[in-house]
């Protein structure tokens, strides 16, 4: 049994399946980062850890009927608002950068500037970052890469690669779903996607 915490979790789930007896349900898991011995094992119950707390809270009792009491949860009220605070701030960045992005790609000239949306991504990542939210990190280590390709900075490009590659090698382990790409943009970073779409 592993309690529930509204971080990142220390493993990803390798394989589910029903064990012997009724209602047993058997999960291997596999660690994605060192954890020190007699640690506890805490597990996310939730895909957004970026929410409140009170999304969080209803999401949980809507989906598995208890009220969190992990350590994000149960701060003061002034710690619980200030982080409250801090993610809604991420929230309103993030679709701010989702629609300065899409127009930005769509429509090459008429986005956003790129070093601004660099800026609004950057603060992102600082909240992400004082809130103890790596994972969700991921994304915007995309957005980075698309960005800098978006211009042509080859240089950029391959290091905000190499970046993610990293970030997504320490959160979700070596054989996660965007390596390959990952490296084949390394490599030759004029394959990402929307390179050069400035010009």
């Amino acid at each position: 049994m592993l309690d529930v915490e509204c971080q990142a979790s220390e493993f990803e789930c390798v394989s589910i399946s029903m064990g012997s007896g009724f209602g047993k349900l058997i999960a291997a898991l596999r660690a994605i980062r060192d954890i020190p011995a007699s640690s506890e094992i805490t597990a996310s119950y939730i895909d957004d850890l970026t929410l409140a707390r009170d999304g969080r809270q209803k999401m949980l009792f809507d989906n598995f009927g208890f009220m969190c009491c992990c350590s994000s949860c149960g701060n003061s009220a002034e710690e619980v608002r200030k982080s409250d605070q801090n993610l809604a701030r991420y929230q309103e960045l993030r679709l701010r950068i989702a629609e300065a992005t899409d127009v930005l790609y769509k429509s090459p000239g008429r986005g956003g500037h790129v070093h601004t949306i660099l800026g609004d991504v950057h603060d992102a990542m600082n909240i992400l970052e004082d809130e103890n939210r790596i994972e969700a990190k991921g994304e915007l280590r995309m957005q980075i890469i698309f960005l800098y390709a978006h211009t042509g900075n080859r240089k950029a490009t391959v290091k905000a690669a190499k970046m993610a590659l990293r970030h997504f090698k320490a959160t979700i382990g070596q054989e996660g779903v965007r390596r390959t790409e990952l490296e084949e943009w390394i490599r030759h970073p004029e394959s990402v996607p929307f390179w050069r779409s400035c010009n």
